[in-house]
């Protein structure tokens, strides 16, 4: 967990979000101000760095121009004791300070890199306006890293990272898995370490980074780079690749809302792989033929935003972390987008030589709702080899559970004649098994010249054409989902009027009970600055606003029918937020805004309305 400390300011609204104090009162008596945010520790966290005293506060950011920083006072501090009070379990450090006035002078214990320091302090009073300006592209420090989703080095210690395409990692020669230890010095444990780091960092500023590599200790120096600056590096030759979308190195299809529920599937705005390309991104990430493909970094596809929307963001050599579900398990993978290759024209192949399972669809004994796929096996084919039999129910090929003939068509595509397949299929309520080599449909028909005239005949193997597509909304032969651009009319942008506003207590109620939400009926999270402004040229409206607070943050968008069409997961924020959200093919109406914070929530309405 993690809380955001202004002290001893408790009753702030823009903090203690896991704090049980009471709410603020705009009268109550100034109090002393010590100027410091901070994160709590859990006992593992606190054991390992060497804290005796798990419940102290470590210091995230000092407040610029408040007795902590005149103090002395840094990140990565950790408070303990307030003159001869410590914290404890019921006593926090906010409950220590709030007994103190602006002007009293107290001695704050702490331990810096292991050591224990004090010093005097004279505490401030509140300033009037304390929150940083938020910090734009240009001047906020980026390391280039992100994180994996590993155990580090199994120790516990450390932060497994993926390196971003021209960043200062990269350049300090980090590579993916690295297993980042300490930054400056300061012991580097989970992402909220990381995110300090930077926090308190400017571009330019020298970094010594201490990690890990396939269990040797490394060290790299260098100097930070702006988020701008690594983003949009200097064109050179080298990188004329880098205004290319991305390309991701995949055949896909979209599923259906019914075979997504099969699937135990949250929705049908994923995208399901049936193939792989050879020497992608895709193949070195190691993706497979039914993964399902939900997410990229924080961006999570939905009715308005599906996985094609979002690969949109990328372009050729970014580095990104794919969100997929393999067989029930959700995963992750780190991926380097390429350039579209030139594919050579695909071979036409007579429809005899493709393999061939020989089954067809038991028209005679169909039962209804069945659980697989039920089958008759053709006549010298493979399925007759493994030994089923009229009526036999498919469950799975090659280890995947197979839902309808397409998924049959997906495994076939990824075989040649004389590959293994194995069959596990259903038979009067028993499990069956079998392994045979796959043969083509002239070998199943005994024929050297055939031209497939039989197969209108037993009208068997229902085969998928799949073309070579990437995922790419506008590349031709990719399944149009139900909110891609092309399969839903699209409102006029320059056309709609966009207003922000507040949602009644009786509304979150109505809201509540009608769709099945959990809003609160008053917002406990403050944010600054919200806009929605309508940006013609590419179809969609950019979402912009500022959260002085930090923490784990969510961003959710609902449409009138109350579907969530965004969900943006942004981890542990603050600052400005910005991003395209595609929201036009519902047109004119209400839509429902939700920023979350640990337990914080502000809801909107967002109105669009025709001018």
């Amino acid at each position: 967990m993690k809380r955001l400390i202004v002290l001893p300011l408790f009753s702030l609204l823009l903090a203690l979000p896991l704090f049980s104090h009471p709410t603020f009162v705009a009268d109550e008596p100034e109090l002393g101000f010590l100027g410091i945010q901070s994160n709590e520790v859990s006992i593992e966290k606190a054991m390992l760095l060497g804290f005796d005293n798990p419940y102290g506060s470590y210091v995230s950011k000092i407040i610029p121009n408040t007795a902590a920083e005149k103090a002395g006072l840094q990140a990565f501090d950790y408070i303990f004791r307030i003159d001869d009070r410590e914290v404890d379990e019921s006593n926090d450090l906010v409950d220590l300070l709030s007994e103190y006035n602006p002007g009293d002078e107290v001695t704050v214990h702490f331990i810096r890199k292991g050591r224990e320091r004090t010093v005097n302090v004279i505490l401030s009073e509140r300033p009037m306006n304390w929150a940083e300006a938020p910090k734009s592209p240009e001047n906020k420090a980026f390391l280039g890293i992100s994180e994996i989703d590993e155990d580090g080095d199994g120790s516990g210690i450390g932060v497994a990272v993926a390196i971003s395409a021209h960043s200062a990692a990269m350049e300090m020669g980090l590579e993916d898995g690295d297993v980042i230890t300490a930054i400056n010095g300061y012991p580097m444990l989970d992402w909220d370490d990381i995110t300090t780091a930077m926090a308190n960092a400017r571009p330019g500023d020298a970094i010594e980074v201490s990690y890990l590599r396939d269990g040797e200790k490394m060290q790299a120096k260098g100097a930070l780079k702006s988020l701008a600056e690594t983003k949009k590096p200097a064109p050179t030759a080298a990188q004329d690749q880098q205004d290319e979308p991305a390309f991701m190195g995949i055949w896909a299809e979209m599923v259906s809302e019914e075979k997504a529920m099969k699937m135990g599937l949250e929705h049908p705005y994923g995208t399901l792989v049936t193939g792989v390309i050879p020497n992608t991104g895709a193949e070195k990430a190691g993706l497979q033929i039914f993964d399902y493909l939900y997410g990229i970094d924080a961006y999570r596809a939905g009715e308005e935003q599906p996985f094609g929307v979002i690969l949109k963001k990328y372009r050729a050599g970014d580095k990104a972390t794919l969100y997929f579900i393999r067989k029930g398990a959700a995963k992750t993978a780190q991926i380097t987008f390429g350039k579209r290759p030139d594919l050579p024209e695909k071979k036409e192949m007579n429809k005899c030589e493709d393999t061939f399972l020989g089954i067809a669809a038991n028209a005679d004994r169909v039962v209804q709702e069945i659980d697989g796929i039920q089958i008759r096996p053709v006549k010298n084919s493979t399925a007759l080899e493994i030994g089923m039999q009229d009526g036999d129910i498919i469950k799975s090929l090659n280890g995947y559970r197979m839902y309808d003939w397409d998924d049959i068509g997906y495994v076939l595509d990824n075989l040649k004649v004389g590959d293994p397949i194995t069959v596990e299929y259903e038979r009067n309520g028993k499990m069956m098994k079998g392994t045979a080599k796959i043969k083509s449909f002239a070998e199943t028909k005994n024929c050297k010249d055939c031209d497939c005239s039989e197969l209108e005949e037993d009208k068997f193997d229902i085969k998928v054409d799949i073309p070579d597509i990437n995922i790419d909304i506008d590349i031709p032969g990719l399944p149009k989902g139900p909110a891609s651009p092309e399969s839903t009319p699209r409102a006029d942008i320059s056309n709609i009027n966009t207003s922000i506003q507040d949602l009644s207590p009786d509304e979150v109620q109505k809201l509540n009970a009608k769709y099945g939400w959990s809003l609160p009926s008053n917002s406990t999270l403050q944010v600054q600055n919200i806009n929605l402004t309508p940006n013609p040229g590419e179809g969609n409206f950019a979402l912009t606003f500022n959260l002085p607070s930090r923490g784990k943050t969510l961003v959710r968008i609902y449409n009138p029918l109350g579907r969530l069409i965004y969900d943006y997961d942004l981890g542990d924020f603050s600052g400005a937020f910005s991003d395209q959200v595609d929201i036009s093919q519902n047109g004119p109406g209400t839509y429902y805004l939700e920023i979350k914070q640990n337990d914080k929530v502000v809801s909107k309405k967002l109105v669009l309305s025709g001018k």
